[in-house]
């Protein structure tokens, strides 16, 4: 390693520190960045970021990238609804930096550890972390990248962080809704009305149950009610049934006719007896435990300036970024504006390197915009959308916008980790859950 070799720490293998990652590579090599991918669920893409400044020419030395992540590989967040239902899904949406073909980084000095930050030194710019909550490490480093992302319950994610224990959970989780006659998700927001419906497409002999507190869904978001009212009109299409303005208060253990129930006791005095309860409002906050309190907001997210460095009053501000959904701001945590974050902070970091090269003053450094709420949902067969070009829904939505593995094959690819091949069942089946299936091959690519 050369002794002047830039070091650059990105802490979070998500949507965006991989898209962080790819970017710095590819313009610190001077290629220029690809396209926003068009098309999918119509509209233009939310104004997420300003036009990424033009980078001059690539740099003299190439950076030494470390990214240190809790799991053994990348997992694909938006198809968890999906993933959690079978290991079949899940193993295609998880892929770990282990079989990462080693010419995917050809030319580049790029090191993963599976570790989770402790503590943060802004002033020495030096990270600490442990391996397995056992051995301990540090790393120092000329800029950080932290995309550290939210920290988020069972099942509606894996807790496990190695594939082989994701797919052991997808396992019993499967297995036990497959038993479950009457099943209850609790939470109407976004996770609660795609796994209802996800439920009830591949258990379709089930009853599936979605209660909300509130008197609509997405109760919490910011998204006109037209959008809201779809929602629940396309979750009842798909079989669920919704229950709205009702809080579960108690549940209890009960034994009926020698099997073994769930009792839940609603605010309206209504008892519901069932197999199975989903809580899906698991949420627990961002993981920035390791940072300073005074970088964070009362949520634990990482305030920044909209070039997405740390604020001006912290020790070394230039060097610090944020990206994804640890970011204090508004608007809706979604997997499309993180990665739009990572591109900009890596922009914004070569920028800077570029500029030391040449004994200067970094100039038009990017920086985030925020614009009208958007979300996309797969509900069951369908799906829905709003952005620029207003409201839409049903079949061809899903079938741009997510295809049958909730955009696990788009974004692996965007993010450069495997080319997958899908074989899909030619029959109008959407019920079968080998539908779908693909086969993730490595490969070499170019960012």
């Amino acid at each position: 390693m050369a002794s002047n070799q830039p070091r650059i720490l990105i802490v979070g293998g998500a949507y965006g520190g991989l898209s962080a990652l790819n970017t710095l590579i590819a313009l610190s090599s001077g290629r220029p960045l690809p396209e926003a991918r068009k098309g999918g669920s119509g509209g233009p893409p939310p104004p997420a970021l300003t036009p990424v400044p033009d980078i001059s020419r690539a740099l003299r030395t190439k950076p030494r990238y470390t990214v240190i992540d809790e799991r053994d590989g990348f997992y694909h967040t938006v198809g968890a609804p999906l993933g959690t239902i079978s290991s079949s899904f899940t193993k295609n949406m998880w892929v770990r930096y282990a079989d990462i073909d080693p010419q995917r980084f050809s030319g580049e000095d790029v090191q993963f550890i599976q570790a989770t930050a402790t503590g943060l030194d802004l002033e020495k710019k030096n990270l600490k972390y442990s391996e397995n909550g056992a051995k301990e490490g540090s790393i120092s480093y000329d800029y950080l990248v932290l995309g550290t992302g939210m920290r988020r319950g069972g099942p509606v994610v894996p807790q496990s962080t190695d594939k082989a224990g994701a797919l052991e959970e997808s396992d019993r989780y499967e297995a036990s809704l497959s038993k479950a006659e009457r099943i209850v998700l609790v939470g109407g927001g976004a996770v609660g009305i795609e796994m209802s419906a996800e439920t009830k497409l591949h258990f379709p002999n089930s009853s599936v149950i979605l209660i909300q507190s509130r008197d609509v869904l997405l109760a919490a978001e910011p998204l006109p009610a037209e959008y809201k009212a779809k929602a629940l009109d396309l979750v009842q299409e798909a079989g669920v049934e919704v229950k709205l303005g009702n809080r579960v208060l108690s549940e209890k253990p009960i034994t009926e006719l020698g099997r073994q129930g769930i009792e839940l006791t609603l605010s309206n005095g209504e008892t519901i007896r069932c197999d199975k309860v989903v809580y899906t409002a698991t949420q627990k906050g961002a993981n920035t435990s390791f940072l300073p309190r005074d970088l964070v907001d009362e949520k634990g997210c990482v305030c920044t300036r909209e070039t997405l460095q740390f604020p001006v009053t912290s020790p070394n501000p230039d060097s610090h970024f944020a990206v994804g959904d640890i970011v204090s701001g508004p608007g809706i945590k979604r997997s499309g504006p993180a990665q739009n974050s990572g591109k900009v902070a890596a922009t914004n970091i070569v920028k800077l390197l570029l500029a030391a090269e040449d004994n200067g003053t970094a100039t038009d450094l990017a920086t985030v915009q925020y614009g009208a709420p958007t979300m996309s949902l797969a509900v069951g067969t369908q799906a829905m959308t709003i952005r620029g070009g207003g409201l839409k829904w049903g079949k061809e939505i899903r079938d741009r916008a997510f295809g049958p593995d909730l955009g696990a094959k788009g974004t692996l690819e965007k993010l450069g980790l495997v080319k997958m091949v899908t074989r899909t069942d030619p029959l109008e089946d959407a019920v079968r859950l080998d539908r779908g299936k693909a086969e993730v091959v490595p490969i070499v690519a170019n960012i």
